[in-house]
């Protein structure tokens, strides 16, 4: 990943209306399949700690933990957490087996550095059984587009392709979705249509109405997924794609 690019991940990780919603999501989830109420968490790719530091501030009894191969975010993610951290690569964690009552892996199988079976394996070793993984990704290979050249991202996933290695691994598949859903018309023009003069990715915070009217829609966006969720029914489509498996 471009060096700029870690700079606008530590200055929008938090408050940017995207990583908002990715992180409620992801919390929403966790909520409600984790068993193990006691157990560690990892965020494995933890970037500049964005998700770190909320769930901390959710589960402040918790003991999280964070990995990332680039030795910059970790510290950056330092100064934001008080999370157990370390430089290493997802493809090799360096915990014990059955370490993990969940981990989380956001957009980490989308990344160049990533070998996706090998993130995939590790994170089935690391966790216990009945442990899970809150996998996600942004979706569908004919999205690629300039954003995903500046954050090396090299892959994109929909809810099949993401959810068949996870079983082939070991998994048992508890939950499978997009979301950005309702922005998601947007996006294709974004990405697609509309396309930026530089090539400049997403990483960036829109003028104030734009930044509050996207938060607003994306927060109608996670009501609706937590009611779909407990109706056993996943969005339809969307920017990204999760999925929660679980350790056999």
């Amino acid at each position: 990943m471009e060096h700029n690019e870690y700079i606008k991940i530590a200055e929008v990780g938090e408050e940017m209306w995207w990583f908002r919603a990715l992180h409620r999501n992801m919390l929403m989830l966790i909520d409600r399949y984790l068993e193990n109420r006691n157990g560690r968490l990892l965020d494995d790719g933890c970037g500049a700690g964005g998700f770190l530091r909320k769930f901390i501030m959710a589960h402040p009894s918790r003991s999280v933990y964070g990995i990332d191969i680039e030795p910059r975010a970790i510290s950056v993610a330092a100064t934001r957490s008080a999370a157990h951290l370390a430089v290493s690569s997802a493809n090799q964690l360096p915990f014990g087996d059955s370490s993990f009552a969940a981990c989380i892996s956001a957009d980490i199988v989308y990344h160049c550095a990533a070998q996706p079976k090998d993130v995939i394996a590790e994170a089935h070793r690391c966790l216990q059984p009945g442990g899970i993984l809150v996998i996600g990704s942004p979706a569908y290979e004919w999205m690629f587009s300039a954003h995903d050249d500046r954050v090396a991202g090299v892959r994109r996933y929909t809810r099949k392709s993401l959810s068949d290695p996870l079983i082939e691994a070991g998994f048992r598949i508890e939950y499978a979705t997009y979301w950005n859903t309702l922005l998601f018309p947007l996006m294709v023009v974004r990405r697609k249509i509309m396309l930026p003069p530089d090539g400049e990715s997403d990483l960036k915070f829109m003028p104030v109405p734009v930044e509050l009217l996207f938060n607003i829609i994306m927060g109608v966006e996670s009501l609706l997924l937590g009611a779909l969720m407990a109706a056993g029914l996943p969005l339809p489509f969307g920017g990204s794609v999760l999925v929660v498996a679980r350790r056999l």
